[in-house]
């Protein structure tokens, strides 16, 4: 399995901070004091860790409920950016060493938060998988099994659970990949594949996920249906393009072979224009296959050796 990671140049933070445990938020004011009163009763009066919240542009009074909380650091966007834009800001603006990420809708347990920080170092990502007592709806169920199933294919090792966004990591190592994350909610399926194909170790801690507190989902079937195919082709294309492409090619070239085969020895007739346009068309799958392949190669060659000068430096 190939090695892959982006470095990101960013001026080093402080690391008088341990633990920064961050929460994203997009209109959740019905929900989020419940899980910043259970965070700061239990690490409001430790110096070395950070509670931080990213506002991203939320239009009720989500912002006006954090500002209640004088131990929280709020960040907020001007306007709705996405998921991942909120990740993304909550990773620049991070003073701890490690960070912890939940959701602020109260699916997620804060006494599960040392569960997972008290793995990292053991593990470089830990991730919280969530089990069968997990209260989740059936096409989230089923998106969470194809998507895994998918990254299990492309990294050629098991990820039980991809699209999880209850995680605890180093936040040097996060930021390395940070121009590798999408601005939607595929951030978190998009950051797991970048550790397990970039070697590091990772684990999946298993958790039990509750329903919503308040307020509603984001997650839209249909919508978000047709992006989860999308985040398929770009986890495809990012990764590991030759486990998509060679298995096709091989497989128009067959077909055109067994056609072909077919129709000079059973029908005694010449190579028809079927056969030959599926050979044709898997030997270009074929190649476009490896070109796609020598690219990713070639990004791969470019940051080991960034890696190397920052290092050296």
């Amino acid at each position: 399995m190939w090695v892959w990671s982006l470095p990101l140049r960013i001026s080093p933070v402080s690391t008088s901070t341990r633990l920064t445990v961050f929460i994203p938020a997009y209109n959740e004011a019905g929900s989020i004091a419940q899980v910043l009163e259970r965070l700061v009763e239990r690490y409001g009066p430790r110096d070395d860790i950070e509670i931080l919240v990213v506002d991203d542009g939320s239009h009720d009074a989500t912002a006006e409920v954090i500002s209640r909380y004088p131990r929280v650091r709020l960040v907020r966007h001007p306007y709705n950016k996405g998921y991942g834009a909120a990740i993304k800001t909550g990773l620049r603006s991070a003073r701890g060493e490690i960070m912890v990420i939940l959701d602020a809708d109260g699916q997620h347990n804060p006494d599960d938060v040392d569960r997972l920080v008290s793995q990292v170092g053991t593990y470089d990502l830990v991730v919280g998988r969530r089990g069968t007592d997990s209260e989740t709806t059936a096409f989230r169920g089923v998106g969470i099994r194809l998507m895994s199933g998918v990254a299990s294919y492309l990294a050629q090792s098991p990820i039980p659970d991809l699209t999880s966004g209850f995680r605890a990591f180093r936040t040097r190592l996060m930021r390395q990949f940070i121009h590798l994350l999408p601005q939607g909610f595929s951030v978190s399926a998009t950051s797991t594949m970048c550790f397990v194909v970039s070697g590091y170790n990772v684990r999946f801690e298993p958790i039990v996920v509750k329903a919503r507190q308040a307020g509603t989902s984001k997650i839209r079937p249909f919508k978000d249906g047709a992006r989860f195919v999308g985040m398929l082709f770009r986890l495809v294309m990012l990764f590991n393009p030759n486990r998509f492409f060679l298995p096709l090619a091989g497989v128009l070239f067959l077909l055109g072979a067994a056609w072909g085969g077919y129709k000079i020895a059973v029908q005694h007739a010449g190579l028809s224009v079927l056969a030959a346009l599926l050979m044709m068309s898997g030997m270009f799958v074929g190649l476009l296959g490896t070109v796609a392949d020598q690219l990713s190669q070639i990004r791969r060659q470019i940051s080991a050796g960034n890696l190397e000068e920052d290092a050296a430096q």
